[in-house]
């Protein structure tokens, strides 16, 4: 076992340094006790822990006005495992305080889904939305899904997608209250998403908007905008009506089919299309 891992410490070493540099540290490591080499890897995790993007979440699960079906908590998985690998840091009633120094170290800021009362997510937020808004402003990255989306507005929101703004989505077969199965059109692909209460973008697009879904609606070309991402000055607003994030626990509490990978291809698109 130490001579394996002394030759897998061997190639990484002689990849990473220069020749000098890299006889100098294996002479280091020869001389050292196999146990330090535990040492080794774990400051090489905590590097990596380090060097992962830091995604902020505001987390109000299970509080008044807050979500009670885990929102924050699915999204904090989406986003840890996601290939962008993001740290997560919960912020707001449940997590720490949201600040400009805490915003400036982050890579996204992500407002999940919520209760069913816009006035009092806003309510929770408010205070925050001036940082919120130079953060993405400044080059920052907003995510907003279902109440998050509405955040995003302006009646009563963040103002993120001045002129325009969102509103409430009916769809087809369904209301704004229980949990339903939306068809989509998702970069022209039919695609079925997780919905309760959702939002779609009222205004109209330009081509700075990148619209990567769409509701399917009998008799229409095109139907309302579900997921589209908006440039607001250097930074990007997500929103998403649907929810590309939920978990199985909300199709089985839900008694609906759960798609295929969960949707995973999706929520790994929507974010890739934020950051990049």
């Amino acid at each position: 076992m130490e001579k394996r891992m002394s030759h897998i410490i061997t190639h990484l070493l002689r990849s990473r340094y220069p020749k000098g540099l890299f006889l100098g540290v294996i002479l280091l490591i020869s001389v050292a006790p196999f146990g330090s080499l535990g040492s080794l890897q774990a400051h090489a995790a905590s590097n990596n822990a380090a060097s992962a993007p830091l995604a902020l979440v505001f987390n109000d699960d299970n509080t008044p006005a807050g979500c009670d079906d885990g929102c924050a908590a699915a999204a904090a998985h989406a986003l840890t495992n996601s290939p962008w690998h993001f740290a997560v840091k919960f912020v707001g009633p449940k997590g720490v305080p949201l600040t400009k120094q805490l915003l400036q170290s982050a890579a996204i800021y992500v407002q999940p889904g919520g209760g069913d009362s816009l006035d009092a997510t806003y309510a929770e937020i408010k205070d925050y939305a001036p940082l919120i808004r130079e953060y993405v402003r400044s080059g920052g990255r907003y995510l907003g899904l279902c109440m998050g989306a509405f955040m995003a507005g302006a009646n009563p929101g963040l103002n993120l997608l001045t002129p325009d703004d969102v509103d409430g989505y009916t769809p087809p077969g369904g209301n704004q209250d229980d949990p339903i199965i939306v068809n989509v059109s998702w970069r022209g692909h039919p695609r079925q998403l997780y919905f309760q209460g959702g939002a779609y973008f009222t205004g109209h697009t330009t081509a700075k908007d990148v619209v990567l879904a769409r509701y399917i609606e009998q008799g229409k070309a095109q139907g309302p905008v579900a997921v589209m991402i908006r440039p607001y000055g250097k930074g990007k607003v997500a929103i998403s009506g649907p929810h590309p994030e939920a978990p199985q626990a909300w199709f089985d509490d839900s008694k609906l089919p759960a798609p295929p990978g969960l949707n995973v291809d999706l929520v790994n698109d929507l974010l890739d299309s934020v950051m990049h």
